[in-house]
């Protein structure tokens, strides 16, 4: 086998080498990267936190009444240097960014602040918006390549969206993330999830439709004939029907929890 040792005058630490064996599939739910929103008190958070041995990087307040591993971040650099440090110590099997909106704003403000930019349009041609898009694909990349599960959580907002037709409107619950945010998580992330209440019972949302985004790029028969999963009274229930939906075994149906039905 060839193995390629230099390039240019450079000395590769790990030379290169072409694969001998096939890649390994990820069959396991927390082994994929993961977005899920919701409306308020929908309980992603708690659910988040039933995913294995999991680091959370808390972008905005919200794990104040659970026990999980976190660190609060309060700008982009230190973001920066957390990715560094999980990829390090080889702990955790899940990381969960909450929020990526306040992630996205935190990225925006520290290219403008390397730039001497008081926003990103003031970049000529489009060279603000075109390096806050480089530098948050990037770091979303570094994460994504840690090798461990990885989950986004966003807040869910009702948004007009032209027809593609051009006949008009229609209304769509999408999540709160700015529109380039939200190119870069859709060309990135394996699984959406819209957590929400319906006749006083949360539930989950895997395939999305004209009024609501969500679904999976998943090859095979994972979600096989499934829309949408009982969330039951529990983040154990809920995090129980989310595996089992993923690998098609029976879920529990629980009963109504006396929540306000949506208007």
């Amino acid at each position: 086998m060839a193995i390629i040792k230099q390039v240019g005058a450079g000395v590769l630490a790990n030379p290169l080498t072409l694969p001998t064996e096939l890649s390994t599939i990820v069959t396991d739910l927390s082994g994929h990267s993961v977005l899920i929103y919701s409306e308020p008190k929908a309980g992603k958070t708690s659910l988040c936190a039933q995913f294995p041995d999991n680091m959370f990087f808390m972008f905005e307040p919200g794990a104040k009444s659970i026990a999980v591993y976190q660190r609060e971040v309060r700008n982009w650099t230190e973001f920066q240097t957390y990715i560094g440090l999980v990829e390090q110590s080889g702990r955790f099997k899940t990381v969960t960014i909450d929020t990526i909106d306040v992630a996205y704003t935190m990225c925006m403000a520290w290219v403008c602040k390397e730039n001497g930019w008081e926003h990103a349009s003031d970049g000529e041609y489009g060279k603000g918006w075109n390096a806050v898009r480089a530098e948050f694909s990037k770091q979303i990349n570094r994460v994504l390549k840690l090798g461990r599960g990885v989950i986004f959580t966003s807040h869910a907002v009702e948004k007009d969206i032209k027809s593609k037709l051009g006949d008009g409107e229609y209304t769509r619950i999408v999540p709160t993330m700015s529109g380039q945010a939200r190119d870069i998580c859709e060309a990135l992330v394996d699984i959406w999830i819209y957590m929400y209440h319906e006749k006083g019972q949360r539930m989950m949302r895997i395939r999305g439709n004209e009024q609501i985004a969500a679904g999976h790029r998943l090859q095979g028969d994972y979600f096989k004939d499934l829309e949408v999963i009982p969330a039951g009274n529990d983040a154990k229930t809920a995090y129980t029907n989310l595996t089992n939906a993923f690998h098609n075994k029976p879920l529990i149906q629980a009963k109504p929890i006396g929540l306000p039905l949506k208007k």
